[in-house]
């Protein structure tokens, strides 16, 4: 790998990763916020067709594996089964408070979606491998060519990351999970399924909708989301006990 071509994907990494660092370490109503995802947003578009071409080009074999393992990871049909399966196992295991966590990261989840399949065909981008360009737009059309804006793979990466990090206030949950949806971002550009201000968009809409509707889930329910020394000081873990003779093996759940 050339030297140039690794400053691009290092920059290219940091476009994925601003806009949602701002949004994890503040809230969604400060403008801030947005600041941050403006900016990240405009590099984005402006680098679209370099990072692009970078990407197209023979890049090392890491990069290809990365993006072919985890792009599952922002399909509906499997995050919503993960969900599913989460909740069902909470359910099983008596603990109220992971099944209440899981109900509410699924809830931002489908708020983050709703907004992308407003936006998709209201947009109407044409995706890169149409050669169509990064600025064809066709406002309400519909169709796979055009729903590259924003991408839902990253809506969904990064609205499961931000739920999962706001219920489980645990510094290496947050970095896992944010790290994750980074790289599923990065693996629908590296596939030429979207432009990376696509991918910028979806991570803005996906971490903004979900801090927001788990938020409002927070107030609704009287319990606002604490902070993570909040959690650290305050919050006192769930425990399920699986018994084996003739000892009792105690297993904690964190959330």
């Amino acid at each position: 790998m050339s030297q140039m071509g690794a400053l691009r994907r290092a920059a290219a990494a940091a476009l994925l990763l601003a806009p949602t660092r701002a949004v994890a370490q503040l809230r969604p109503h400060d403008a801030r916020v947005w600041s941050a995802a403006a900016v990240a947003f405009v590099g984005a578009a402006l680098a679209d067709e370099p990072i692009r071409d970078e990407l197209r080009g023979p890049g090392a074999p890491v990069w290809r594996i990365t993006a072919h393992d985890v792009e599952p990871l922002g399909r509906a049909v499997v995050d919503l089964a993960g969900l599913g399966t989460s909740y069902v196992v909470a359910r099983l295991a008596h603990q109220p408070r992971w099944a209440r966590a899981t109900v509410h990261v699924a809830a931002g989840y489908l708020a983050a979606d709703a907004v992308t399949a407003v936006l998709k065909p209201t947009v109407g981008r044409a995706r890169p491998r149409a050669e169509l360009g990064p600025h064809d737009f066709r406002a309400f059309t519909t169709g796979d060519d055009r729903g590259s804006f924003p991408s839902g793979h990253a809506t969904h990466a990064f609205a499961l990351a931000a739920g999962i990090a706001e219920e489980a206030h645990r510094p290496w949950v947050t970095a896992v999970a944010y790290g994750t949806a980074a790289l599923v971002g990065w693996s629908r550009i590296h596939a030429d399924a979207h432009w990376a201000s696509d991918v910028v968009a979806g991570a803005v809409v996906g971490t903004s909708a979900s801090l927001t509707t788990i938020d409002w889930l927070h107030r609704r329910d009287g319990a606002p989301a604490a902070t993570p020394h909040d959690a650290r000081t305050t919050r006192e873990p769930a425990t399920w006990h699986v018994r084996v003779a003739p000892r009792v093996v105690r297993v904690t759940v964190r959330f």
